[in-house]
This record gives structure tokens, C-alpha cells and sequence, in this order.
């Protein structure tokens, strides 16, 4: 995850991820913009968001039914924070 105003460029974060993925490592990459909040440096400026985007990426990869639990997602409309 890299916030889109993150000082340390979001050019150096896709070089790393086409990088990495380039060989065979499996990676994800998730930039959050400022419409969302979470844009700056380790979401300091909102790190809510940034809980709630690596809770449901870990949710994703590890098969877990959000759904099930009745939370919503964070990436669904309404959601909580």
C-alpha cells in the first residue's frame, strides 16, 4: 500500500512492484488518493483507512468471508471510519 501523495514518489513504488512481480514474486500494489483520504506517507492522515485496506487484503487472501462476519468492506460504500 503507498499513498498517492507519499513524499517518497508513487513512481518508486510501481517501479518496485513491475519489479518484483516481473519476477515472479507474488505482490499486490494499492495506491490510496487523496478522494479517499490515506494519501500521505503510511496513511498519516488517515490511518483508519489504511487498517481497513490491509484487513481486507488480508481477508482476501486468506479466504475469509467478510460478508459472514456482517462488517462492511473498505471498499464498499458506507463503510465504517
Amino acid at each position: 500500500m503507498h499513498g498517492g501523495h507519499d513524499v517518497l514518489g508513487v513512481r518508486q513504488a510501481k517501479t518496485l512492484y513491475d519489479y518484483a512481480s516481473g519476477h515472479g514474486v507474488d505482490v499486490s500494489l494499492r495506491v490510496v488518493d487523496a478522494d479517499e483520504t490515506g494519501a500521505e506517507h503510511c496513511q498519516h492522515d488517515n490511518p483508519t483507512v489504511g487498517m481497513e485496506i490491509i484487513a481486507d487484503w488480508l481477508c482476501d487472501r486468506f479466504g475469509i468471508d467478510q460478508s459472514a462476519l456482517g462488517a462492511p468492506r473498505a471498499s464498499e460504500p458506507g463503510r465504517a471510519g
